[in-house]
């Protein structure tokens, strides 16, 4: 009996394993470390698959095939099936946003637009501040004719006004107050000569400045001689009109004292009306000649006049400027250069 010749049996090509994707069989490959079978094969997934067997099957005996004992190419199979995709997402995908990253600062929202912030709000709801108080009036300003109290600019000055006490030649207090009062530009040219003698160790003590005109006439009335004494003279009104330089708050007379306050050496005492109160001689005396020389020339030095008859006597050198007054001791320029009158 013949055979009936058949064709020989073809197999049709392999399919590609759809089920695991791509990224399966990355994974394997990257967990054997060799390339696997070729797809059509005799080892590969899909001939097996066209063989007969069943897919799940067909991997755990292609593993094998490569050489991967049976008893781990189920657990890789596992592993490859269940890890994630890699894949990225299809365009048009919903994604979540990712959150903020945290700076340490905490993140407050904005306003509103067209709502102002919170401090402009607080400003405007804020009463208005109480207005500023008005300032004082500003005084006159100051004046070189002003009376000014010379301790005031020379604080160091020792005060023995001598008018003030019962210690004068007329042996009556004269003077309601201790105080010794200039004009302002002559205490100012008597500040300098008083700041030239501190270099010297020496104080300025003051026996006599300013003397009201009445005062002047009570002096001429008790020693009437145009050689110690001015005589004063008035207008019918009562107005001063003439006499001494110290009635135009532009003379003085003085001496010097020691550091300490105490009364240097002086060739005669004040109100001195004997030849020896004469400069050019007092400045020649072997007591304290030294002291009226020293005194005498820092006075010229700043301008002062000295008179022939007096050692402790100077004019201003522009007394003439200043008229003769009757204002009384408390009257001066306010308030820094009238400080209280010192007691008699």
């Amino acid at each position: 009996m013949s055979r009936i010749p058949t064709a020989p049996r073809r197999w049709p090509a392999p399919l590609p394993l759809a089920p695991l994707g791509t990224h399966a069989g990355a994974s394997v490959r990257a967990v054997l470390g060799r390339s696997p079978a070729p797809q059509g094969s005799p080892g590969s997934p899909g001939s097996l698959a066209l063989a007969g067997l069943p897919i799940w099957l067909a991997w755990p005996i292609s593993l094998a095939w490569l050489g991967l004992p049976i008893s781990l190419a189920w657990p890789i199979l596992l592993v490859v099936a269940c890890a994630p995709s890699a894949a990225p997402a299809p365009a048009g995908a919903l994604t979540a946003p990712a959150p903020p990253a945290a700076t340490g600062e905490e993140t407050r929202p904005a306003p509103p637009q067209g709502e102002p912030p919170r401090q402009e709000v607080a400003a405007q709801l804020a009463p208005p501040a109480p207005p500023a108080p008005p300032a004082a009036p500003a005084g006159p300003p100051p004046r070189d004719d002003d009376f000014v109290d010379v301790s005031a600019l020379i604080q160091d000055a020792v005060m023995e006004l001598r008018y003030a006490t019962p210690g004068n030649f007329t042996k009556r207090t004269l003077y309601p107050v201790a105080r010794c009062l200039l004009r302002r530009a002559v205490a100012q040219r008597l500040a300098r000569v008083a700041a030239q003698l501190r270099e010297h160790g020496h104080r300025l003590l003051l026996w006599d400045c300013y003397r009201p005109a009445s005062i002047q006439l009570a002096l001429w009335e008790l020693v009437p001689d145009p050689r110690y004494v001015a005589r004063p003279s008035f207008a019918p009104d009562g107005t001063p009109t003439g006499g001494s330089r110290h009635s135009r708050g532009a003379a003085v007379d003085l001496a010097l004292a020691q550091t300490d306050g105490t009364p240097a050496p002086t060739p005669t005492d004040h109100d001195d009306f004997s030849a020896a109160a004469q400069p050019r001689r007092a400045h020649r005396a072997a007591h304290g000649g030294a002291e009226a020389r020293l005194l005498a020339a820092t006075m010229i030095s700043e301008g002062f006049v000295p008179i022939a008859s007096e050692w402790w006597h100077f004019d201003a050198p522009d007394s003439s400027r200043y008229g003769f007054s009757d204002a009384p001791l408390t009257a001066c320029a306010p308030p820094d250069d009238c400080p209280p009158p010192a007691a008699p």
